[in-house]
């Protein structure tokens, strides 16, 4: 069980219960400011409901139909796109609604998408690797499903703003 914070940017909305094992809010413990709830959860009388949060969550994850999903949550180990919705604090680029682990507190400023680097890494062919480096040390090394498979005949490209060198299968989309 987690205990998150709905944060809208800066304010706390509500704090609530998550089980992690079936990613569904279990209890709303607290409601801080239902004002900035996302509005379809809240109800006519302005309260927040579990129910509704618990549908505004599902909805808020990658739909399973996005083309080369299963691979990525192969990839990375995850068994829903709920669950990596939780890896990233339920962030998204059109809205200012994340999730704050209340066990180990994030700042909007520090993990946003709108102010900090956002790479599209997942979103790419699954024949891409991606290698992020910092201070001359291999951080994150991402290979896509069909990646070894056409290793032998790679082209390489290094993205010197993002600290990144892209390995590309020859006649792979760029």
């Amino acid at each position: 069980m987690a205990r998150y914070l709905l944060m809208n940017k800066n304010t706390p909305v509500l704090e609530f219960d998550y089980d992690l094992e079936v990613h569904a809010v279990m209890k709303i413990l607290e409601v801080h400011d239902a004002r900035y709830a996302p509005p379809s959860t809240v109800d006519q009388k302005g309260n927040v409901t579990k129910k509704a949060l618990n549908a505004w969550w599902k909805g808020r994850a990658i739909p399973a139909s996005r083309n080369q999903i299963q691979q990525v949550l192969d990839c990375l180990d995850l068994d829903s796109t709920l669950a990596l919705a939780e890896k990233n604090f339920g962030l998204s680029l059109s809205d200012r609604y994340w999730i704050n682990d209340t066990a180990a507190p994030q700042q909007w400023k520090d993990i946003n998408f709108f102010d900090n680097n956002f790479t599209d890494d997942w979103n790419t062919d699954t024949r891409t690797a991606v290698v992020r480096t910092s201070e001359s040390h291999v951080t994150e090394l991402h290979f896509g499903r069909r990646f070894e498979q056409e290793m032998e005949d790679c082209k390489w490209r290094a993205d010197s703003s993002e600290d990144r060198i892209c390995i590309v299968p020859s006649g792979s989309a760029e």
